[in-house]
């Protein structure tokens, strides 16, 4: 509990000296690394998603849909690599985005953890397809791009983060943070 204490003051004290506007420049690695390794352990999807668009308010946009899909899925368990990840997609992602170079490009930042599309299964089901549309600006916006966390059908244990990338106003937009959605 002391070192937690620590590193949470630590951390606290790291932000008050570091001199940065989140909305043109990535966060240092040092406060990247706190953050992950402090507020990641506990923060819960929702809390994750609240930090990252308080942080980059104009980098990343959460639906109505992602919010709820983060509250429904509360009991997660991974929530330091799921947070490590949201961190990634606001500051290596976007910015490779942002500076014109494409998703093969910007998708390096994840590895694995990255997928550009759906399956073939999810491709041509249409109950899957509608599953994997949101509304975003009035319009319906297919997110098949996403991230992910194991691949079990269990909330506890697996993490989908459906998203898109809007070039006009270079933000990235967030339709799900939850639950594994339906393949069917």
């Amino acid at each position: 509990k002391r070192n937690l204490k620590h590193e949470n003051e630590s951390l606290k004290v790291s932000l008050l000296h570091t001199n940065f506007d989140a909305r043109n420049e990535d966060i240092p690695d040092s406060v990247s690394d706190a953050l992950v390794n402090v507020a990641g352990e506990s923060l819960t999807l929702s809390q994750s998603l609240t930090v990252i668009t308080t942080i980059f308010p104009s980098r990343v946009e959460v639906l109505e849909t992602g919010w709820k899909s983060a509250e429904d899925s509360k009991a997660f368990r991974d929530k330091k690599r799921a947070f490590e990840l949201l961190c990634k997609l606001a500051t290596e992602y976007w910015s490779m985005l942002a500076s014109g170079r494409g998703d093969v490009d910007a998708c390096t930042a994840f590895g694995e953890a990255y997928s550009a599309k759906e399956s073939e299964t999810v491709e041509h089901n249409q109950r899957a397809r509608r599953l994997r549309t949101f509304t975003y600006k009035g319009r319906k916006l297919e997110m098949m791009k996403h991230l992910k966390i194991g691949v079990k059908y269990s909330i506890a244990e697996t993490l989908r983060i459906h998203f898109e990338w809007d070039a006009e106003s270079h933000m990235i937009v967030i339709g799900h943070c939850g639950a594994h959605l339906d393949q069917k």
